[in-house]
């Protein structure tokens, strides 16, 4: 069963081009270190003389990695196959970079890779120690590799394993950078190993940021890229969250090493700081989510009443156009029984309307049935879709006899909803798969259900003459019709049917299909736990 679609998954709030300034950036910085181990340029290697250098195989890493987030960083349908390819075997090299490191860590004492390179220059380091990759390095270059890798991966949840690999080398990045801040050695290197050069943790950070934006977030990070209340309120309180205190606590630092102040003043002066900052911006956020809920409250009134007004208006238009429908269907008829005298052309005219009244009745039904459905009241109680599909399979029999018809129905969940509005949505469903199945010698009908984390998604199966998805967002739509109505008869209303109920029922509805090889409908429900 294919994935259902990312539901309005919106784009997290980093810049569009920020894969590329970390693919370009990353790639020049280990340009440079290169360059600088080559020309014997401290400035280059270590950015000055009291800071640890970056290794040659740690710089060899970063260009690889820049090259690989550069490849990658399109999106899939608008890149070519070759830099795909390419773009995930570079990731794939800094994984084994990171790995092959950490491996002569615990197997060879610390010898690797990372001292081919320029073996000469690497004796001596300001750190006291030979010039190798850290072992928080080769962490990093296994989370960042792992990520391009596996940045277009999705699990059967629908989230991207990128992205916590992401975060991770963020957070090794994070640490690194704020211990040179503030001066702490130990949040940048492991005791016995020389420590993480600044500038290979700022790297690592750039890298973070870039693979993250360069998709759309799954469901692990959606709520960053939310339009609605929740989204920004994210948006605004997580940069400071992450800012104020890293900035309060350097002042305090900064404060105390030149004795502005001494240790409790400063730490009573970074509490008052932070509280008073986050006080702030809680009550900020506070006033948006309550405008929001107002303009919500406000929309879902008005809604509300305008939904009343349709529903009210389609169910008196369709009553009303009854009478004359009847009368000239009525007249027709008469006509029909009396017209001996009429010639061929007359009488043709005359069973077109006969055939335009009889659609015309057709459509009202309809369209007083889809009325009803949305005052219709719910009942709520455990479902066995089993049962029902059987129930409705019977139903429509007529439309079955004659034909060739194989039907796989897999094992159906129990669900909790309304069992009359159930059997519909099965109905219109099974219904559709046979009407556009017709033309088949043997049709293919399958049903089948999969609980997942938070709903159940049931699905409907042909082999019919299927659709373009360019017009899946037409499918469900009232009157919506992607056949000719000589091919296929019916007035569009009954996925909008099956999207009203589902929708009633918290569910979601969605669809695919290729021309003339078949389409899938799919529907979720709720999952709800039954009683024992």
């Amino acid at each position: 069963m294919a994935a259902d679609p990312e539901p309005g998954a919106a784009a997290l709030p980093l810049p569009r081009w920020l894969p590329h300034l970390a693919a370009v950036a990353t790639s020049v910085a280990g340009l440079l270190v290169l360059v600088g181990w080559r020309l014997d340029v401290v400035a280059l290697k270590s950015l000055s003389g009291g800071f640890v250098a970056m290794n040659p195989a740690t710089a060899t890493g970063f260009i690889l990695a820049g090259g690989s987030l550069g490849l990658l960083a399109a999106e899939p349908a608008g890149r070519r196959r070759w830099t795909y390819v390419v773009g995930r075997a570079g990731g794939a090299l800094v994984t084994l970079l990171g790995l092959s490191k950490l491996v002569g860590i615990a197997i060879f004492g610390g010898a690797g890779v990372d001292g081919l390179l320029f073996a000469s220059q690497l004796t001596s380091d300001p750190s006291g120690f030979p010039n190798r990759m850290a072992p928080m390095t080769a962490v990093g270059f296994v989370l960042i590799g792992s990520a391009l890798t596996a940045l277009d991966a999705r699990t059967s949840r629908g989230l991207r394993p990128a992205e916590p690999a992401a975060l991770l080398a963020g957070l090794v990045s994070l640490f690194a950078i704020v211990g040179y801040a503030y001066g702490v050695q130990a949040m940048y290197t492991i005791p016995a190993f020389i420590p993480m050069a600044l500038h290979t943790a700022v790297a690592f950070g750039l890298l973070a940021l870039g693979i993250l934006a360069c998709r759309p977030p799954s469901r692990l990070l959606e709520v960053l890229g939310s339009p609605g209340p929740g989204g920004v309120t994210a948006r605004r309180l997580i940069p400071a969250v992450i800012v104020v205190p890293l900035l309060l606590g350097w002042l305090r630092n900064a404060g105390e090493r030149f004795h502005v102040y001494d240790g409790a003043a400063g730490t009573a002066l970074m509490v008052v700081g932070t509280t008073a900052l986050l006080g702030i911006l809680t009550w900020k956020c506070a006033g948006l989510l309550d405008r929001a809920d107002v303009a919500r409250r406000h929309a879902l009134e008005k809604l509300a009443a305008a939904n009343q007004e349709l529903e009210a208006f389609s169910y008196s238009v369709s009553h009303d156009l009854r009478a004359p429908l009847r009368h000239i269907a009525g007249f027709a008829d008469i006509l029909a029984q009396e017209a001996a005298g009429l010639d061929e052309a007359a009488r043709r005219s005359l069973d077109k309307i006969i055939a335009a009244a009889g659609r015309m009745n057709t459509l009202i039904d309809d369209l007083l049935s889809f009325s009803r459905m949305a005052r219709a009241e719910m009942s709520s109680r455990w479902v066995d879709l089993a049962a029902l599909l059987e129930e409705v399979r019977g139903q429509l029999e007529n439309e079955t006899r004659g034909r060739t018809i194989t039907w796989d129905v897999a094992p159906l969940s129990r669900v909790q909803g309304d069992p009359a509005m159930l059997r519909q949505v099965f109905a219109n469903l099974l219904s559709n798969a046979l009407k556009y199945t017709r033309t088949r010698q043997v049709a293919h009908v399958a049903v089948g259900s999969e609980k997942r984390q938070e709903e159940t998604v049931i699905w409907v199966r042909d082999n019919g003459v299927g659709f373009d998805m360019q017009d899946a967002s037409r499918l469900f739509g009232a009157f919506q019709r992607l056949h000719r109505a000589k091919d296929f008869e019916g007035t569009g209303i009954g996925l909008a049917n099956v999207r009203r109920i589902v929708g009633r029922h918290g569910g979601r509805t969605w669809a695919e299909g290729v021309p003339d090889q078949g389409a899938c409908f799919y529907f979720s429900l709720p999952l709800r736990r039954e009683a024992a």
